[in-house]
C-alpha cells in the first residue's frame, strides 16, 4: 500500500467546484493502492454520509474534513484585505467531527456579506479534536507566501500554530501556477523556522487529467459564463487531478 494520503479533495457535493463523485475518488484511491483519503467539500458536509460508508465498505479508511472560510481581520478592522480566507480543517476523532460540524453550522448562522465564514475566535474555541492546514493560494499563508511576504505569512502561520499546536500543517501544492511555486520558498522557510509541518496536498477537482475540461464546464456554470466567453476566467492547468503518489 502506499503511504501517501490525499488530504484535500473535493467532490460534486462542493456545488460547482468540482465535477468528481464520491465514487470515481474512491475507485481511483482504490487503484492506487492508497487505504485512505481525505473529502474536504467547500463549506458543507453534505456528502460525508454517503462517503464514509462506501469508504468503509471499499476498505478505506475516510478522513472527514471541509473546506472552511475564516474571517479575514484586516477587512472587518476596515483596513484594505480580502474578505475571507479558506483553511482546510480534519477531524481526527468524534470529538473533532462534533466541532466541525459545529463550526460550519456557526459560519452559516454567523455570516457576514451573505458569506459563510468563521472567526479565528471560534476556532480557538472549538478546534478540539481537529486537524488544520493551511490550504492554497487562497489561504491566508500561502497568499501571502506567493507574493513573498515573509513577515505576514509567517505571523498568520504563528497564529494557526498557537490555535492549533501541533495539529497545524503548511500546505504545498503545485498545479504548474507561478504563483504556487513561488510561495514554495517562504513556506520552507517558515516551517523550517518553527517547526511547523509541511503536507504536500493537490486540491483534487476531478479524477483523472483528461476529466479537466468536465471541471472547466462545472466552473463556467458555477460563474453563470459561457465556456467559450472569451472574458471568462484563465483555464486552470491540468493538475487538479487524483495523482499517484510518484
Amino acid at each position: 500500500m502506499s503511504d501517501f494520503v490525499h488530504l484535500h479533495n473535493h467532490s460534486d457535493f462542493s456545488l460547482l467546484e468540482s465535477s468528481q463523485s464520491i465514487e470515481s475518488i474512491l475507485k481511483r484511491i482504490k487503484d492506487l493502492s492508497m487505504d485512505s483519503v481525505a473529502l474536504t467539500e467547500t463549506r458543507n458536509l453534505f456528502s460525508m454520509i454517503s462517503f464514509y460508508k462506501q469508504a468503509k465498505k471499499n476498505g478505506i479508511k475516510p478522513i472527514i474534513g471541509c473546506e472552511i472560510n475564516v474571517e479575514d481581520s484586516t477587512f472587518f478592522n476596515n483596513q484594505k484585505g480580502d474578505k475571507y480566507y479558506q483553511l482546510i480543517l480534519l477531524a481526527k476523532n468524534n470529538k473533532g467531527y462534533l466541532n466541525l460540524m459545529k463550526l460550519i453550522s456557526l459560519s452559516y448562522i454567523n455570516n457576514s456579506n451573505h458569506i459563510a465564514t468563521i472567526s479565528k475566535k471560534l476556532l480557538r474555541e472549538f478546534n478540539d479534536g481537529l486537524i488544520a492546514t493551511s490550504s492554497g493560494l487562497k489561504g491566508e499563508i500561502t497568499h501571502y507566501a506567493a507574493v513573498g511576504d515573509y513577515k505576514n505569512a509567517e505571523v498568520v502561520a504563528l497564529e494557526y500554530q498557537e490555535i492549533f499546536n501541533d495539529n497545524f500543517y503548511l500546505e504545498i501544492q503545485n498545479h504548474l501556477l507561478p504563483e504556487e511555486l513561488a510561495s514554495h520558498k517562504v513556506l520552507n522557510q517558515i516551517s523550517k523556522k518553527h517547526s511547523i509541518p509541511l503536507v504536500a496536498t493537490n486540491d483534487t477537482r476531478y479524477t483523472f487529467k483528461e476529466d479537466a475540461i468536465d471541471y472547466e464546464v462545472t466552473r463556467c456554470i458555477g460563474l453563470g459564463i459561457n465556456l467559450n466567453n472569451p472574458t471568462k476566467p484563465g483555464v486552470l492547468p491540468p493538475e487538479y487531478y487524483i495523482k499517484s503518489s510518484d
